[in-house]
Parts: structure tokens; C-alpha cells; sequence
């Protein structure tokens, strides 16, 4: 089993871009997603986003701290891309020769499953992310927050789906639903009770669904939740 970093860009402090899409609310439920599907295929995944940084400076160098604190196979970073451009593209640190591969795999993959085009893998030396995290790393822009083509084919599970596979060479069977937009799983007349029976215990999933009902950090480990809850 693999062992991964993955971190939403940015922070509600420190916006990333917005127009059709929000960068911020997106990058955070494909993160969680691609966490919640790591974790139930049985791999190690640390979740290194950053909500308190309230500078760039700070958000950046909180990320780095929290993902060099641990020994990864690779350090995955969500982001939505804006300019005026179309499609998917993934970064890498142009030394990192396995950083170079994933970024090749994941941005064929995510583009494809999103229908949109493939602008590829991208050798960048000046993103301090790529630059001073110690796995490879890879930084993915899904899509164009300024694009009404891309916003129309957004799919927050097929994406990160797609992420998924291309970290772990292996074909996801569950995750692939209608556009998500929100985090409440319910089906329309579900009660919160009835949405809390997940497998009969108390474990990650059911961590998962609370946060999820709740709206708190979805990383499927209690900590620091709202006290109001």
C-alpha cells in the first residue's frame, strides 16, 4: 500500500481564483475525495491543507511543514487553474523524474475523464510547493475556474477519480457520481440517524459521513471539530 500527502490550494484567508467555479470550495471536495478513496483501498494518506495561514507566505510554508512531517511516496496537491485557458494541466519540479511520470499519467487521466483537453505535464522550478517538499511531488489544476466549457463538464467525483488511478495504477470502482457540488450525501427524506449507519461501528467511514453532515474537515479522524457539535 502507498502512503500519500494530498493538500487542498489555498485557503478562505488567502483565495485562489473564482468566477464560474470557487478554487478553494472545489480543490477541498476533490481533496477529500481523493483522501476518502485512498484510504478505503487500504493506503496511508495525510491530510496537509491549510486553513489558519493568513498570508501566502504562511499557507504555503504551513503545507510544506505539514507534508515534510511525513515520508511519502508523493505529495499531491489540488488546485483550479484561471487565465482565460481550457483543461487540465499537471505540474512538477523539472529535477523530479517521478514527479515528471505522475504529472504525465494524472493529467491525461483527469482530462479525459473530464472531457476536457490534455495540456499536460509542466516542468515548473518557481512553485515553492514543488520546490521544498522532499517526496515528488505533483500539482494538479483540474480546470479553469474562468471557463463556462469547463464549469459545464466539472465533475468533483470524476475527478478525483481520476486522481486516484493515476496515483495508484489501479481502476476505482465507486466515486464516479452526478456532478457534486456540495458535501451533504443525503438522499432527498434521509434523516441524519439514518444517514449515520454506515457499517455497524464506529470507524473512518462514519468519521467521514459526521464531517460530511456537519460540514467540518473531511479526514475521517476526530480532532478538532466545532464545539457546537
Amino acid at each position: 500500500m502507498g502512503i500519500y500527502n494530498v493538500h487542498g490550494g489555498h485557503n478562505s484567508i488567502v483565495p485562489g481564483a473564482s468566477k464560474y467555479l470557487n478554487e478553494v470550495t472545489e480543490d477541498r471536495k476533490v481533496k477529500n475525495k481523493v483522501i476518502e478513496l485512498l484510504r478505503a483501498a487500504g493506503h496511508t494518506v495525510y491530510d496537509c491543507t491549510d486553513d489558519s495561514g493568513r498570508t501566502q507566505s504562511q499557507n504555503l510554508s504551513n503545507i510544506v511543514a505539514k507534508c515534510n512531517a511525513h515520508s511519502v511516496d508523493y505529495d499531491i496537491s489540488i488546485h483550479l487553474n484561471a487565465g482565460g485557458g481550457t483543461g487540465t494541466e499537471v505540474l512538477y519540479y523539472p529535477t523530479s523524474s517521478k514527479g515528471k511520470a505522475m504529472a504525465e499519467t494524472m493529467s491525461k487521466k483527469v482530462a479525459a475523464a473530464l472531457g476536457l483537453k490534455n495540456r499536460g505535464a509542466k516542468s515548473r522550478s518557481d512553485l515553492y510547493v514543488l520546490k521544498r517538499t522532499k517526496a515528488p511531488a505533483v500539482l494538479v489544476e483540474c480546470c479553469f475556474v474562468d471557463s463556462a466549457t469547463d464549469r459545464d463538464k466539472w465533475n468533483v467525483d470524476v475527478c478525483a477519480k481520476a486522481i486516484v488511478e493515476a496515483v495508484t495504477g489501479k481502476t476505482v470502482s465507486s466515486g464516479t457520481g452526478s456532478n457534486t457540488s456540495a458535501s451533504a450525501p443525503a438522499a432527498s427524506g434521509q434523516t441524519k440517524a439514518e444517514l449515520l449507519v454506515i457499517d455497524g461501528k464506529w470507524g473512518t467511514k462514519l468519521t467521514l459521513r459526521l464531517q460530511q453532515i456537519f460540514g467540518t474537515v473531511q479526514d475521517g479522524v476526530v480532532s478538532f471539530q466545532r464545539a457546537a457539535y
